[in-house]
Formats: structure tokens, sequence, C-alpha cells
């Protein structure tokens, strides 16, 4: 087991996480994030105001001792836009060092001090390591990344989930909230006028070209309070918004809206926080000159960036892996769930085995895609998560820990659906406010999803009923479909209703289901 922490030194705020890595396994044991705004006034003079910086410092000091909590770990802070360009940069970083290496009293009154390593990383270094945190948390191969940092953004192509071109730009949030919305009511001549100048400079990007009409993946504070304010329409509201998508007709409107607003009405009736609020409006601009510059139609939020592309080089290194780069996203995801919550992975397993079976041997009767087969398989994996919190009702907990942890390469309304599904795999109902998801979850969707936890619950008797191991036989499972009953025979075994074979106490496709 390791423990160490990463803060990244941002132009607007600090943030910092604790991370344990046990085996080929890793999770977050502490997560803070406090706006400091270093890179506040930056583009008057380029030195680092003395205010922001003992803000800063104060900040920094107390994550110095949040990490001497978790075990006095190795802190890695990385410096990026506003100490990067500022002229007294490279005296801030030292300061920084000196406020996270002080030594302190430990609880036996020993004096302790971490090891810290402090990097001031350049705009292209930026942007490998957003690309990192990205590619490893979605399963997409072709994408466009734009993070929009406080004083800096960043813009990549990723073909193929190789990072075929990057650029970092001097502007982000707080540098165009002060050059062109200094004033509370922001001025329509002003927005044109920011879109025109950030458009022109993206579109002489030489590998623009190869990005048309792709997806684009957004990070960053003023894309997450857009998307949370989006998901609270639609009632559905989770605690993570990795991987929610809004499409571009979405944003429009809402980035429209925001621009018509002042920052204190954004607080009251978007439910952005104030803080945000007074940057949001430029920290948006970008992304609708690249909407512009690409012709992209959708884009999806990712809660990683810079941070966890730190995490991921420093995780390859301690795992000893060819590439930090994760060849299976969604694979790696569910395992490292399954581990978390200490699921019997061989039982989930042979599950996954006979309802990935069942779902190819009645696609005559349901028509479901690959879509809704990867929805069933995560419901799979995963349906007896929630015995981690009780067995009792454990499926109702499984419907929860997988609705509200975050599980790479799915999108966000694919993992709701696989919790119901899991949610579902004990009874044909699940107890939750549907009326709530009614927006994302429509009768046809739902109808879908009863199905595919039929077929779950039918897998689970079946796995149950033959032991471990069985589903790798071959045809381990077949099934017979009539007009009035379904069988699923185990291993050959073909046996008739009246001759030895158990009916399933759920119908599925209007038929009665056997297991033989």
């Amino acid at each position: 087991m390791a423990k160490f922490a990463i803060i990244d030194v941002g132009s607007r705020s600090v943030v910092l996480e604790v991370f344990e890595v046990r085996g080929d396994s890793c999770k977050t044991l502490y997560y803070a994030s406090e706006a400091t705004y270093l890179g506040r006034k930056l583009g008057r003079d380029g030195v680092l105001n003395e205010a922001s910086m003992s803000r800063t410092l104060d900040v920094l000091s107390d994550f110095r001792d949040v990490c001497q909590m978790h075990g006095n770990c190795d802190i890695h802070a990385i410096c990026t836009a506003a100490v990067r360009i500022a002229k007294n940069g490279e005296d801030f970083a030292e300061a920084a060092y000196k406020a996270l290496s002080e030594k302190r009293e430990n609880e036996d009154g020993e004096r302790t001090a971490p090891q810290v390593n402090i990097k001031i990383i350049s705009g292209k270094k930026e942007a490998y390591y957003e690309y990192l945190g990205i590619v490893n948390t979605t399963a997409m191969s072709d994408f466009v990344i734009i993070d929009v940092g406080g004083a800096s953004t960043e813009i990549s192509l990723v073909r193929d989930r190789k990072l075929e071109g990057a650029v970092s730009f001097s502007f982000g949030a707080v540098s165009l909230t002060e050059r062109f919305f200094p004033h509370e009511h922001a001025a329509q001549h002003n927005i044109s006028e920011a879109e025109n100048t950030i458009l022109q400079q993206i579109n002489e990007i030489e590998w623009l070209a190869r990005a048309k009409g792709l997806p684009i993946i957004g990070a960053g504070s003023c894309l997450r309070n857009l998307m949370q304010a989006e998901m609270n329409k639609r009632l559905a509201t989770c605690s993570s918004l990795h991987n929610y998508m809004i499409n571009y007709s979405n944003f429009k409107f809402m980035y429209k809206h925001i621009g018509r607003m002042t920052p204190k009405m954004r607080e009251e009736k978007i439910g952005i926080p104030l803080n945000t609020a007074e940057v949001i409006l430029g920290g948006l601009v970008p992304l609708q000159a690249l909407f512009k510059a690409i012709s992209a139609r959708r884009v999806y939020y990712s809660e990683h960036s810079l941070r966890q592309g730190v995490f991921y080089e420093k995780f390859a290194q301690m795992t000893h892996k060819i590439t930090p780069v994760e060849a299976d996203v969604l694979g790696a995801s569910v395992s490292g769930l399954q581990e978390r919550f200490n699921c019997d992975a061989e039982h989930a397993g042979a599950v996954e085995e006979i309802a990935d079976t069942i779902f190819r041997q009645t696609y005559i009767l349901h028509h479901m895609g690959d879509k809704y087969k990867r929805i069933l398989s995560v419901a799979a994996k995963l349906h007896d998560c929630g015995e981690y919190i009780a067995y009792h009702n454990h499926h109702e907990h499984s419907f929860y820990l997988i609705k509200e942890s975050a599980i790479y390469g799915l999108e966000q309304w694919d993992k709701l659906n696989a919790a119901i599904v899991a949610g579902m795999h004990r009874h044909a109902r699940l107890k939750f406010k549907r009326w709530q998801y009614r927006r994302v979850v429509n009768a046809n969707t739902y109808k879908r999803l009863r199905i595919l936890a039929a077929i779950l619950a039918i897998s689970t008797r079946v796995a149950t009923r033959r032991g471990k191991g069985f589903a790798d036989e071959k045809d381990a499972v077949k099934c017979q479909i009539s007009q009035t009953t379904l069988q699923v025979i185990i291993s050959n075994r073909a046996e008739s209703p009246s001759n030895g074979a158990v009916r399933f106490e759920r119908k599925i496709f209007g038929r009665n289901v056997f297991i033989a």
C-alpha cells in the first residue's frame, strides 16, 4: 500500500487529492478545492500580487497538514499558467515548496516533513496530463479535448486514443473575464468580440481540419457548473457528472442565457456558486468558439483532467505498466469497483457470461443493440455490490452504489440504466422515485430495462443453481423459444417443462420461463 498527494496550483483555485494505491487498484482518500485567484490581475504587469500569493500559501500550508494526517504522504505539486507566465513565478514556487515541506509535529511529538516535488509545467505538458486524465476515463477513441483554466486553455486532438496534437493558449476564465467582461452586465458586442478573437486563434491550429465533426470532451469548473445546471433541469441528479453529455443546441441556449445574467442572478436562478458565476461566461466562450470551429454537435464533461493525468503517470510507474494509457477503460473501472465493494468476481463473471448468452439468443425477441448489451454487462458484474452495505435489500443498495459511483467508459445515463437493471435483479420492480427520472428514462426505455433485469435475474438463478465455473463450458446455456415459453437449458440438458424443469417466477417477452 502506498499513499501520495497531488496538488494542482491553478490560476483560480488550488486543489488537493490524496490517493491510496493497493496493488493494481486505487482510491481517493481526500479531496479539497480552495479558490485563491492566484492569477487575478496578472495581465496588468505580469506579476503575481502579494494578496493572492499569501492566500495561496496559506492554503498550501493547510494542505500540508492534511497530508500529514494521512500518514505524511509524499506531495507532488504542479504549478500551471499563472505561475508559468508570471515574472515572479519562480519566487512563488520556492515559497510554495517551503510551505509544503515545513516540518510539523506528528502525534508522537516528532517533527517530520514529507517528500515534496514541485514543478512549473509548460503548456504542452499541461495538455499532455489533461489527455492522460481524460483518455483513461472514457471509452471513446476519437475526440477533441478542451480544458479552460483560469489563465490558460488547452485544446488537444485524440485519434485512436493517441494524442495527435495539442496547443495551449494564454487565455482562460479569469483573464477573459478581466479583458472582455469587467462589468456585471456583459454587453453582447463584448461577447461577440471575445468569441471572434478566440475563434481567430483557434482557426490557426494546423491540425484543426482533422477534428471536424468530432465530439468534444471538456473539463474545468465553468463547464462543470453549466452541466450541473442542465442536469438539474432534468430532475435526475447524480453526485457524479463524469461523462455527462449535452448537445450543442442545449449548450448554446444555456450559454446565451448565462450571458444575459449578472453573477448574482446566475447564483440565485441557476445555482452557480458566486465565485464561479463571476467568471463562468469567460470560461464558456472558448468552448463556444471551438464548437463553431469544428462543427461539433455535442460536448461531454470530464471530472478528470490535469491532476488525474499526473496520477496515471505515477500509477503506471508504481505498477510497472508499459504505458499510462489504459486499453480497456470500462473493464478496468468495473474491476476496480468489484474490488472496492468486495464483490465475488468469479460469480459475477459467470452471471455476466450467462446473461450475454441469453441476450444474444433472444435478440429475435428484443432487438436491442450493443448499447443495451453493455448496460447488461455492467449490471451483471456489479449486481451484488450492494452486499457491501448489507445483504438485506442488497439490490436496492446496488442501485445506489452503481448510480453514484464513477464508472469510466459509460455515459451518465447508461450508468443510471445499469443501476436500474441491477436494482431489479431480485424483484420485478425497484423502489425508487421513477418520476424523478422520467425525462431520461421514458416508458420505452424502462420497458427495455425490465427485460434486461429479467435476463439478469434468470442468469443469477442459473449461475447459483449450477455453481461457479460452468459458464466457461461450451454451449453452457441454450435458449429454446416457443409461442408461450422460453426454456433456458443448462449444459445441453434438454429437459422439457414437464420433465424436471423449474418454472421461473417472472415472465419475459410475455412467455413463461423454465430453467431446465
